[in-house]
C-alpha cells in the first residue's frame, strides 16, 4: 500500500484483493472538510425516493 492513504482507502484496497470476482465501484466521495462544512445529512438520499432497483439490504 501507498505511504499517506487513508484508512478508507487501505480497506477498500484490501477488500479489493480479498474479492477480485467483485467489483466495487466507489464514486462521488466527498472529502472531509467539505462533510465538516456541510454536515453529513447533506450527502445523504432518502432511499424512499430511489428506485427500487437501486436499493440493496445485506
Amino acid at each position: 500500500m501507498t505511504k499517506g492513504k487513508s484508512i478508507y482507502n487501505k480497506s477498500l484496497e484490501l477488500r479489493s484483493e480479498e474479492h477480485q470476482e467483485k467489483v466495487l465501484i466507489i464514486k462521488n466521495v466527498p472529502r472531509y472538510p467539505e462533510i465538516i462544512d456541510k454536515g453529513t445529512s447533506a450527502f445523504l438520499h432518502n432511499p424512499a425516493f430511489a428506485a427500487s432497483n437501486r436499493i440493496k439490504y445485506e
